[in-house]
């Protein structure tokens, strides 16, 4: 699909449609050239609770766009490496699930080479860890390193979000596992995964709230992951009404893709994939035999299309930090700053292409560069889209300076868009984001 995508975005190429706008006249300055992405990268989307295993099952979810399943159950069994070798037929990844959380007991598979099995890319040895058990995290990351130092096989463990569970405060806490994310690293070579859950669209009175934590625990993350030189900051995002998290759909799942990539992040993850057997959850993307459940499995399915189309140009840049933009309609403020971006504490003060960038929703700017030094920006509508239409559709003006062009990719199309004045404005309907490339040629 990712090839199909690529020649449909190519033919799009033109100048600006309805959708934006552009006035004035043109940058001036040192000329750029239009940039071309070697097409090697891949943004790896993963999915929590892998279906029954079967050749059929695997399938349909790599048609759903999926790149590797968090597997588990059976660990060690035939049937657990019968399907390590459908996933390596259907051409999807696997993070093995040793099942370790809460408990200190830590029982699973140690004497088969997963190394062996091609689909293996990492075994997650604990999920949500306290403070308390990182200490046996860190005797797990002495056993892998024994076990897997000459491999490929990754290290992971998925962190708490903000929760009284950790055991101290959330910077200790981050780099209690930083440090040993990073000794295995050095003695390894293997890549880094710096991973968490944070589900924040919730039931309200209203129907939908977005949790005010989000952003703030989101950054610390982002932050621990740009000093780490992480190779992957992984990301879940809700999929599954659970407890106090609300039912979500098409629009959601883009949403959270794009608030996180407004932070940095490079893998996601859906939870769950698998609709489980608790009756106060509702579904997940595929059934409790691993058939689809519409509409979220199709609505999925898109923005996986979607983010694979630009992954290439996406994972070309590298992160600096996030520009808030408090919405000119956003009337629930404190000191004029919208409540969701109170809290953050290393948001940048300015823009390096952009003077000036006004939104009458809640926007988040993500400011990137390339190799060359090229900036690019994630412009994302922070609205929830819960409420549809013009209660959270967002309009952006930008203000560049020295910037006549700009390439602009959305809903996994590309188009470039003439620009003068250095003025430039772009509608984003709830839950929608763009990558921006300002260029002056």
């Amino acid at each position: 699909m990712k090839k199909l995508l690529s020649i449909a975005i190519a033919a799009t190429i033109g100048l600006s449609m309805p959708l934006f706008s552009a006035c004035g006249e043109g940058g001036k300055g040192p000329k750029d050239t239009i940039p071309e992405y070697s097409e090697d990268k891949t943004f790896l989307i993963g999915a929590w609770s892998d279906p029954p295993k079967n050749l059929s099952n695997y399938k349909t979810a790599k048609e759903m766009g999926l790149d590797f399943l968090f597997f588990s159950g059976g660990m060690g069994s035939d049937l657990y490496f019968d399907g390590l070798e459908y996933l390596e037929e259907v051409g999807l990844k696997a993070m093995l699930t040793t099942g370790s959380a809460i408990s200190t007991e830590v029982n699973f598979d140690r004497e088969t080479d997963y190394s062996e099995y091609p689909a293996v890319i990492g075994i997650n040895y604990w999920d949500e860890p306290s403070l308390k058990t990182m200490e046996n995290v860190n005797e797990l990351s002495d056993w892998h390193i024994e076990k897997y130092k000459d491999t490929d096989v990754a290290f992971y463990a998925n962190l708490f979000p903000y929760t009284d569970k950790i055991g101290g405060s959330y910077q200790e806490y981050l780099d209690a596992y930083c440090e040993i994310m990073n000794k295995i690293h050095e003695a390894t070579g293997q890549d880094k995964w710096l991973s968490v859950d944070i589900y924040p669209l919730l039931s309200s009175k209203y129907g939908s709230t977005v949790s005010t934590s989000w952003l703030s625990n989101l950054e610390e993350v982002a932050i621990a992951a740009q000093k780490n030189d992480v190779d992957y900051f992984h990301s879940f995002i809700l999929s599954t009404q659970h407890g106090t998290c609300r039912a979500v759909d098409e629009d959601d799942f883009r949403y959270q893709f794009w608030v996180n990539m407004a932070f940095g992040a490079n893998s996601i993850s859906y939870f769950t994939y698998t609709t489980g057997s608790n009756n106060s959850w509702g579904s997940g993307l595929v059934d409790g035999q691993g058939k689809p459940v519409e509409p979220n499995y199709s609505g999925a399915k898109k923005v996986n299309e979607e983010i694979h189309a630009i992954d290439d140009v996406y994972l070309s840049f590298e992160w600096e930090g996030m520009y808030p933009v408090t919405g000119s309609l956003n009337e629930d403020t404190m000191d004029g700053v919208s409540q969701y971006f109170y809290n953050l504490k290393n948001s940048l003060t300015e823009l390096e292409k952009v003077k000036k960038a006004e939104a009458t929703r809640d926007t988040l700017i993500g400011q990137f560069h390339d190799e060359e030094g090229r900036k690019g920006y994630v412009v994302t509508n922070f609205a929830d889209p819960y409420f549809k239409g013009e209660d959270s559709a967002d309009t952006v003006t930008l203000e560049f300076e020295n910037v006549n062009t700009v390439l602009v990719y959305q809903n996994g199309e590309k188009e470039m868009y003439k620009v003068s004045d250095g003025k430039f404005t772009l509608q984003l309907a709830g839950g929608e984001g763009v990558f921006l490339i300002p260029l002056n040629i």
